[in-house]
């Protein structure tokens, strides 16, 4: 639980970007986790569009930890576009869902704790 707090008390010093996502509401992130060179990450999602500079900078933020992570363009998926919608209403991409936590724009230190406190 401690560990829980300290996540919490670094997504509120991050500037209230970062919004937990709760079971059950339509923004909900797929329960699930990844693995990679044997690391277990939380599921990560990453809305965005192909002209966005802070979009390119979150993936290449994950991609340099080696954190797979599935990418959606709101501009070429409609089905994508619309979950953004729900979850962004203001429109800003890049939108981040990591485990538990959607993160609003392009923010590492809220990605990191977000991640579990993974540099």
């Amino acid at each position: 639980m401690d560990k829980f707090f300290r996540i919490l008390i670094i997504l509120l010093l991050a500037g209230g970007v970062c919004t937990p996502v709760f079971a059950g509401e339509q923004s909900s992130a797929p329960a699930g986790r990844a693995s990679m060179q044997g690391e277990t990450y939380p599921r990560v999602e990453l809305f965005t569009t192909a002209w966005c500079g802070y979009c390119k900078r979150a993936k290449a933020y994950l991609r340099s930890r080696g954190v797979p992570f599935t990418e959606y363009d709101v501009e070429k998926d409609s089905a994508a576009a619309r979950r953004f919608r729900i979850l962004n209403p203001g429109g800003g991409v890049p939108v981040a869902l990591i485990g538990d936590f959607q993160i609003n724009g392009f923010n590492p230190a809220a990605y990191e704790a977000a991640l579990g406190g993974r540099p």
